[in-house]
């Protein structure tokens, strides 16, 4: 059984499969449910994928072992999002109350007093996210040919396949600015939610004549996740602030696309274009560590037990 701690298996394998099979049971409930609830599939899978990496400790100390939990905090809220909303919710209290969860996390993650200037611009970066994440307008069916009509496309459901294409390459970047920095465990836990945050978004754009749509609920753990990862990684100094923030700037894709006329006239391949944007930030951070001071961060937000080997477990800080 060493494969269950192999990194391919704990960062992609176990939580591809936990996302196929969750989202696969909750497509299966009966309209309108599946639309709420079926992308809620990849939270759960993510959280279930935690219980391997880096588990559920308590009392949690190390930013690590409080990821979990700031995701069940996440998922949670989510739920509720998804079992109390009314039929036309006020677009802002999800994301007000998203933010105080996320404010709340902030201070939990903060080593010291000393942080309190970088919790604090956390806590505002965080809520910024959020609201790309959380705030959607309904907009009006699509057909192929870009004209308003009886389809599974609307505006809002290609806004929700390109957030999630953007969460998607998001967190693909902190992976690959977490492993050039040194820190497989924070490679480790970004991949794991690029995965799950994939799988949704696919499914939803190569199935679109279903009319599956992500719901924005669905999208808060997820962004929780990645706003943990990212704080984590910011700590240790100004470069790797920099580059966090630069690549925070790729939730602002969606938001574009969805703002221009491409996603009237070419709504299946908004997504796409969406997560190319998304992409430009990243590939400009990973530029940033791989031209700059590629060996300054030494992944201080999480930490292994034996640096350099692929098989670590991971251990409390």
């Amino acid at each position: 059984m060493s494969f269950i701690h192999h990194p391919a298996f704990q960062s992609v394998a176990l939580p591809l499969l936990l996302t196929l099979v969750l989202t696969g049971l909750l497509g299966g409930l009966q309209a309108p449910a599946r639309n709420r609830w079926w992308a809620m599939g990849a939270a759960i899978a993510l959280l279930l994928s935690y219980v391997l990496l880096p588990g559920y400790d308590w009392p949690a100390t190390a930013r690590a072992h409080k990821l979990p939990w700031i995701v069940l905090g996440g998922t949670s809220l989510a739920a509720a999002w998804l079992l109390f909303g009314t039929s036309r919710p006020n677009r802002w209290t999800p994301w007000a109350m998203s933010s105080a969860l996320w404010a709340t996390a902030c201070v939990w993650l903060m080593g010291n007093a000393a942080q309190w200037i970088h919790s604090t611009l956390g806590t505002l970066a965080g809520a910024a996210v959020l609201a790309l994440l959380l705030i959607t307008k309904p907009g009006a069916s699509l057909n192929p040919h870009g004209h308003a009509g009886a389809s599974s496309l609307t505006t809002a459901s290609i806004h929700g396949i390109a957030t999630a294409g953007a969460l998607t390459v998001a967190a693909l970047g902190l992976a690959a600015v977490a492993a050039g920095s040194g820190s497989l465990l924070q490679a480790q836990l970004a991949m794991m939610l690029a995965v799950v945050t994939a799988v949704p978004g696919l499914w939803a754009w190569l199935r679109s004549a279903s009319g599956l749509t992500i719901a924005p609920a669905a999208l808060l753990p997820l962004g929780l996740s990645w706003l943990a990862i990212a704080y984590a990684m910011a700590v240790p100094g100004p470069s790797e602030s920099g580059r966090v923030a630069i690549m925070a700037l790729a939730f602002a894709a969606p938001a574009l696309v969805n703002r221009s006329s491409l996603a009237a006239r070419r709504p299946r391949w908004a997504p796409l274009v969406a997560a190319l944007l998304a992409a430009v930030p990243v590939l400009v951070s990973l530029a940033w560590l791989l031209l700059g001071d590629a060996a300054a961060s030494g992944g201080a937000g999480f930490s292994s037990d034996a640096e350099g080997d692929l098989y670590y477990q991971p251990t409390w800080q």
